[in-house]
């Protein structure tokens, strides 16, 4: 079962990048005019700082402003960093297993319901609350989008 495991900085859990974010509500998917990239901290001329890539065609995401964790941070994750329904789909016991699953997961110390892994060892998504197959629509610089 191929998956990637992704870092959420919005909801602080583990997503698999090939499965939409059910589990964000309208809260997390910020759509107010005054929550556009042209005022988020992440961005950098057409650049999200936060997932390293060019902005979003609608040019707004979940992530406006949301605090991010330092690269180089080590993280502790237990089974509740995961997203709801993940380890359920991906039939895993543990987070611990949900990374053995995983072709793309970095190494991990600890084991079971507790593991530690390096910030910069996690993808983050190039865009949130979308499965992988939908980012290309999503990023696309369309004739509808704000210029910045």
């Amino acid at each position: 079962m191929l998956m990637c495991l992704q870092w959420c900085h919005v909801t602080c859990t583990l997503i698999d990048n090939d499965l939409a974010c059910a589990h964000c509500g309208p809260e997390t998917r910020r759509a107010h005019a005054a929550e556009r990239c042209d005022t988020c901290v992440h961005r950098q001329g057409v650049t999200c700082s936060l997932t390293r890539e060019k902005l979003p065609g609608q040019r707004t995401c979940c992530h406006w402003g949301v605090p991010a964790l330092a690269m180089g941070t080590v993280l502790t994750l237990t089974d509740a960093n995961v997203a709801p329904g993940l380890l359920r789909y991906h039939q895993a016991r543990d987070v611990a297993q949900l990374f053995d699953r995983s072709d793309t997961a970095p190494n991990y110390a600890g084991g079971g319901s507790q593991i530690s892994v390096s910030l910069d060892d996690l993808a983050v998504p190039m865009v949130y609350g979308l499965p992988a197959d939908e980012w290309d629509a999503a990023l696309a610089d369309d004739a509808g989008a704000a210029r910045l």
